[in-house]
């Protein structure tokens, strides 16, 4: 891969004339280390990522010498996956602003947002952060799930009723169907997590019936983590109560 990505730095080597220089910062020659670890676009994308890597803090000579340092240190299962899955994104990046001049950034923001409330609708907490990353509308449900469960699981919650409006969703993290994309590998952190929980179930509801976590998810559009414990706030509440009216 390191010598056969259509790079500027691979045209140059095959004695083509072209601007060496990275389009995307300008800072350094568009080599595939500087690509995809040096280049500061892609540094924000591993920091905001599941894997959180920091790569400026990495010495390697060339990107195969990272890539195999990586896979020895990738013990965590499916955590190769997460690292390719992010290679694959960065790429994806760069080639759409070399042949589309469309600049994604990557702290585009997406919000995330749940709702927790008790068996007879009362609310236990609710909350709500921005998701920091280029992501699939598939990718952004799963997410909020996992930001869901690992939120129950930090204030002490061990039963659970996961509710989701993505059916696509409901069905991998029921097991009955698995995707070979980026969502699935949060779909198995989320699984992950439910093991050490009393019970977790999920079901899939209408978008009707989700307006709650919708509103919630409007509400929040930046990156600080917001939870409210017993309360909500007013734009949600009458939503809330619509909905305890109608259990």
């Amino acid at each position: 891969m390191a010598k056969g990505l259509p790079i500027m730095d691979t045209f140059s080597n095959q004695g083509l004339k072209v601007d060496r220089i990275c389009s995307r910062c300008g800072d350094a020659n568009e080599t595939t280390l500087h690509l995809f670890l040096e280049c500061a676009e892609s540094n924000i994308m591993w920091r905001l990522s599941l894997v959180r890597l920091d790569t400026t803090l990495f010495s390697f000579s060339n990107f195969y010498d990272w890539c195999v340092d990586m896979i020895y240190k990738c013990k965590v299962a499916h955590s190769w996956e997460t690292v390719m899955m992010i290679i694959w994104k960065i790429w994806g990046m760069r080639s759409s602003w070399v042949f589309e001049k469309k600049k994604i950034d990557p702290m585009a923001d997406c919000s995330k947002a749940m709702a927790f409330l008790d068996n007879v609708g009362d609310i236990i907490m609710t909350a709500s952060m921005s998701i920091s990353i280029e992501c699939s509308p598939l990718e952004a449900e799963a997410q909020a799930v996992l930001f869901g469960l690992t939120l129950a699981y930090d204030v002490g919650l061990r039963r659970l009723e996961v509710e989701s409006d993505c059916l696509q969703l409901v069905k991998m993290l029921q097991g009955i169907v698995q995707e070979k994309y980026a969502s699935q590998l949060i779909v198995f952190d989320a699984l992950s997590l439910t093991s050490i929980l009393e019970s977790c179930s999920f079901a899939f509801c209408l978008r009707l019936f989700n307006k709650v976590a919708h509103l919630i998810a409007k509400s929040s559009m930046t990156n600080e983590l917001r939870v409210l414990m017993e309360d909500c706030t007013l734009d949600v509440l009458p939503a809330i109560l619509g909905d305890k009216d109608n259990m």
